[in-house]
């Protein structure tokens, strides 16, 4: 859980850092720049008012996956967005950073839930450590970028290899058992 919201935290900061190389590349107006920034935001809005929805349908798990799977593929698309036609609206792009709000955010709205679940009277304790592996893996988002940038790599370097750990996390970890809600519930009804 930790690892996922650092991963989460990770893409999102990385994509504000690399949208000035992207404007530069395509040529963007900064009424477009805004859009990729705007998409995500409504991304996440969308979970906000349906995730639990999602969550319920689809079970903790497969919504994690679904999670992850999002934010990489959003992550990789943006990469992969072609340059627009002169004057037109980069809609690749904008529609990669949509994706990765809309996908990517259910990882944050289900994961603090399930650490509540696991540790009880201790989630305190838990969700203190998710905000600092959080704030650590922001921390690596420019210094990355920067250092992907510096080194000839471009911004692209910096969102793959974001994505890449993304999806090692989940892999790494995808045998690990998950309590559903009413599991978490029958558990502490019977402590």
């Amino acid at each position: 859980a930790f690892l996922l919201t650092g991963f989460y935290i990770y893409i999102v900061n990385v994509q504000g850092n690399v949208v000035p190389f992207l404007q530069a590349e395509f040529g963007l107006s900064y009424r477009a720049v805004s859009l990729h920034s705007s998409a995500i935001a409504l991304g996440i809005i969308l979970v906000g008012l349906a995730g639990d929805r999602v969550a319920a349908a689809l079970g903790r798990r497969r919504t994690l996956w679904l999670g992850v799977a999002g934010l990489a593929a959003g992550s990789i698309l943006l990469c992969l967005a072609p340059a627009p036609p002169s004057g037109a609206l980069p809609w690749a792009s904008i529609g990669a950073c949509f994706l990765m709000g809309a996908l990517g955010a259910l990882i944050p709205a289900l994961l603090p839930a399930i650490l509540a679940d696991l540790h009880g009277e201790r989630r305190a304790e838990a969700l203190a450590g998710q905000a600092i592996t959080a704030y650590v893996f922001g921390l690596a988002a420019p210094l990355v970028s920067g250092l992907a940038i510096w080194s000839g790599l471009g911004w692209r370097a910096a969102v793959v290899f974001g994505a890449v750990v993304g999806i090692g996390i989940a892999l790494w970890f995808c045998k690990l058992p998950i309590m559903e809600h009413a599991q978490a519930a029958d558990a502490q009804a019977g402590a």
